[in-house]
C-alpha cells in the first residue's frame, strides 16, 4: 500500500467531538512570526469572491463503509483561490468528507463510487480538506489560499463521502462543501507535507515501546514555514513527535498524543525549512495487550504513524505539497531522548477523546465467513483428472472443469506455444462435472471430445459456462447443462497469436451482469481482453509487473459492486486490481502468496466487510509434499 493509501484513512478514525480534520486550516492567532502572512493584498470585502458549491446529489448509501464521490470541473483560464470551506452536513449522516484535487476524476458520472483512491482521480490526486464530527467552517487569513486552476494540476474538485451505515430506502443524502473562491493572487500559498510511514513496517507484540521512524531530506524550491501539525495512529499509539533537523540540530516542531481528538494544533511559532533540511517523525507505540503482530496498513485493527504539518510558502514559485515515508538509519540513531516520552494528562482532551469511543465503528474481522472443510464430500467416489477450474452458480451447484486423463508436462506445448501432434485429438472423457453442494452427488457430466487442456470455468448470472481451453487457444460460451456445439467461440483453433482475434493460453473469464466479460490472456500474452456480450473486442492492457517480464495472468474476478476487475500474477505472486476500463488502480501483495499464487473469487454478500476476497495460492511442504491452500481477505484491505 502506498503513501496516498495512508492519506484517505487518516481520517476515517477520528476521536473526539466537534473535531475538524483538515488540510488547510490557517489559526489567526499562530502567525506572528518571521516572514507571517500580512493584510497585503486583498480583503473579503474588497476581494471578487465567488462561492462554489459541491454536495452530494441525492445519494442512498445502501451498505455499510459506502464511499460516493461527485465533483466539478475547476476553470482552467485563470488560477483560483480557495480562502475558505464549510461544510453542511450532519455526522449521524456522513463519517467524514474529503475534497481533493485531481487532474482527472475517477470519472465524467454525476455521482461514482470510490472507496480507492484509484477511483477518486485517475491523475493527479491532492487533498484539500477533510471534515468530520460538526467540524466548523474553516478560514483562511488575509494572503493566504490554495490555488487551483490554470497549471496547477487541480483541474476538478472531488467531493469523497464516506457512510459508515446504511440508508433507509426513503432518505437521502445532499452532503457538500461550500467554498469561497477569489481570483486575487495572495503573497502566500497554503500547503501540507506529510510523514508517514509504509506498510512494510511492523509492531511487534506485548512490547512497552515500540518505534516507527520517517525521515526524509527536503527538495523544496522556496522556503516553507510550517506553523501547526497533526498526529495520527490508532489505537497502540501513546506519543508522536516531529522534527526539522538543520546542520545536525534537532527542532521540535509538534509533539501530540494521537489518542487526544486528532485536530491541527499551532506550533510555539513558524519554523522555516529550507532545501535540503531534513524532516523527521518518531511514532511511539504500546503492545503490551496485543498477543499478535501489527502492520501498518488501512483498518482499524492494523496501526498508522502520520505526522501532518502545515505551512505556508511564497505563491510564486512556492511547492503546495510534499509527502514522504523513507526511512533514515543515521538520523533514527539520533532521535532526541525524550521523543518518545508521553504528554503529560490533559483532562478536557482525554474527556473528549473517551467521548470519542460512544460512537465507535467495531471492527468487521469478525464477520469474514472462515472456511471449514466438510468431511466426507462428496459423498460418493469422484475420479478427477487435473483440476484447471471451479465454479458455483446461483443454484449453488459446484462445476469442475478438469483434465480426465490427460497431463500437462514439458513436452505439451512447443517453443512457440502451438499444441504438439499427439495432444491434437479431443479428450475423449467427460471434462465437466456438476456437483449437489449439499450430499456431493454427481448431478450431470459432460465436455467428451470437445477440449484438449481445460483450463478456467465461470457461471455468468444467467447460468451460462464459460470455459477457456489453453491447448486449443480458444475461449467458449455453452449454455446451461453443457452442449454438443458452444454459443460463442473466440480465438483460432491451434493457432496462438497477439492480435485482437486470437489469444495464446488464455486462462480464465470474468462476465459483467452488463454481459460484457473479460479474459485472461494469461500464459503467453499477459494481459487482459474486455468484450461486448457479442464477443467484439472493446480493449485491451498488459499485466506489467516491476521486473518487465511477461507474467502469467492465471485467475481474474470481478468485484462489480466496487468497479474493479482483479488478475492474479501467478509466479509473482500479487495481485493487481483495475477500473473496468483497464485504468491501474492497485496490487494486493502478502507475504503468505508465496510462493505460487492460483486463483482469485470475490463475493459481495457479506456487505459489512465491504466484500472480500478469496484466494488460492500453492505451497511446498518439507520438499515432499505439495498442496494449496487459501485465505479470506476484505476487499478494503
Amino acid at each position: 500500500m502506498n503513501l496516498r493509501d495512508f492519506l484517505l484513512m487518516a481520517v476515517v478514525h477520528v476521536r473526539g467531538t466537534a473535531v475538524v480534520v483538515f488540510m488547510l486550516v490557517i489559526l489567526h492567532e499562530c502567525c506572528n512570526v518571521r516572514a507571517s502572512p500580512s493584510s497585503r493584498g486583498y480583503s473579503e470585502a474588497a476581494s471578487p469572491t465567488s462561492q462554489m458549491d459541491i454536495f452530494m446529489p441525492g445519494v442512498v448509501p445502501l451498505k455499510h463503509d459506502q464511499y460516493f464521490c461527485t465533483g466539478k470541473q475547476v476553470t482552467l483560464d485563470t488560477n483560483l483561490y480557495i480562502t475558505m470551506l464549510k461544510a453542511h452536513a450532519k455526522m449521524e449522516d456522513a463519517h467524514h468528507m474529503l475534497l481533493f484535487g485531481c487532474e482527472v476524476p475517477g470519472s465524467r458520472q454525476a455521482v461514482w463510487g470510490c472507496e480507492f483512491l484509484g477511483k477518486v482521480c485517475k491523475t493527479g490526486l491532492k487533498i484539500i480538506y477533510a471534515w468530520a464530527r460538526n467540524a466548523p467552517p474553516t478560514t483562511l487569513p488575509h494572503d493566504v489560499g490554495f490555488r487551483i486552476g490554470a497549471g496547477t494540476g487541480i483541474n476538478h474538485l472531488v467531493l469523497q463521502v464516506h457512510y459508515a451505515h446504511p440508508f433507509p430506502a426513503s432518505k437521502t443524502d445532499y452532503s457538500g462543501i461550500n467554498l469561497s473562491i477569489t481570483s486575487l493572487t495572495p503573497k502566500y500559498l497554503a500547503g501540507i507535507w506529510i510523514l508517514a510511514a509504509d506498510s512494510t513496517q511492523r509492531i511487534p507484540p506485548d512490547r512497552k515501546k515500540v518505534h516507527i521512524d520517517v525521515e526524509c531530506q527536503v527538495n523544496i524550491p522556496k522556503t516553507i514555514y510550517p506553523f501547526a501539525y497533526r498526529v495520527h495512529t490508532h489505537t497502540l499509539g501513546t506519543v508522536v513527535t516531529g522534527y526539522r533537523v538543520k546542520n545536525g540540530v534537532w527542532t521540535l516542531l509538534g509533539k501530540g498524543n494521537p489518542q487526544w481528538p486528532q485536530a491541527f494544533y499551532p506550533m510555539d511559532q513558524a519554523y522555516a525549512v529550507n532545501d535540503e533540511d531534513f524532516l523527521a517523525a518518531r511514532c511511539t507505540y504500546d503492545s503490551t495487550d496485543r498477543e499478535r503482530v501489527t502492520k501498518i496498513g488501512s483498518t482499524a485493527n492494523d496501526e498508522m504513524c502520520n505526522f501532518y504539518i502545515m505551512y505556508y510558502t511564497d505563491a510564486q514559485g512556492g511547492q503546495a505539497y510534499g509527502e514522504c515515508s523513507n526511512y533514515i538509519q543515521e538520523l533514527t540513531d539520533h532521535f532526541p531522548m525524550d521523543s518518545d516520552v508521553p504528554l503529560p494528562p490533559n483532562p478536557l482532551l482525554d474527556e473528549l477523546h473517551e467521548a470519542g469511543h460512544d460512537g465507535a465503528i467495531e471492527s468487521n474481522d469478525d464477520l469474514v465467513p472462515v472456511p471449514k472443510i466438510v468431511e466426507e464430500w462428496p459423498a460418493s467416489a469422484l475420479h478427477l483428472g487435473d483440476v484447471g477450474g471451479i465454479a458455483v452458480d446461483g443454484r449453488q451447484s459446484v462445476h469442475v472443469f478438469h483434465r480426465s486423463h490427460r497431463m500437462w508436462n514439458k513436452l505439451t506445448f512447443d517453443e512457440r506455444y502451438n499444441l504438439q501432434n499427439s495432444y491434437r485429438k479431443p479428450i475423449d472423457g467427460d471434462t465437466v462435472v456438476t456437483l449437489d453442494s449439499g450430499t456431493g452427488s454427481i448431478v450431470s457430466q459432460w465436455g467428451a471430445n470437445l477440449f484438449y487442456m481445460p483450463h478456467g470455468i465461470t457461471i455468468d448470472t444467467h447460468g451460462n459456462v464459460w470455459l477457456t481451453d489453453v491447448g486449443s487457444h480458444q475461449v467458449y460460451k455453452f449454455p446451461a447443462g453443457g452442449a454438443a456445439q458452444p454459443l460463442l467461440t473466440l480465438g483460432v483453433h491451434f493457432e496462438p497469436g497477439r492480435d485482437a482475434q486470437h489469444f495464446c493460453q488464455p486462462s480464465d473469464v470474468a462476465v459483467h451482469s452488463s454481459g460484457e466479460f473479460y479474459v485472461a490472456d494469461g500464459y503467453c500474452n499477459s494481459r487482459i481482453m474486455k468484450f461486448a456480450a457479442d464477443g467484439s473486442l472493446i480493449t485491451q492492457w498488459p499485466v506489467a509487473v516491476p521486473e518487465r517480464i511477461n507474467p502469467v495472468i492465471h485467475s481474474i474476478t470481478l468485484a462489480e459492486d466496487k468497479g474493479l476487475i482483479c488478475a492474479v500474477v501467478r509466479m509473482k505472486t500479487l495481485i493487481n486490481c483495475y477500473n473496468l476500463d483497464g485504468s491501474f488502480v492497485q496490487t494486493i501483495q502478502h507475504d503468505e502468496f508465496k510462493p505460487q499464487l492460483f486463483a482469485i473469487e470475490y463475493s459481495s454478500n457479506f456487505v459489512a466487510t465491504g466484500g472480500f476476497f478469496q484466494v488460492v495460492f500453492f505451497m511446498l511442504l518439507m520438499a515432499i509434499h505439495r498442496c494449496n491452500q487459501g485465505f479470506s481477505c476484505k476487499a478494503s484491505q
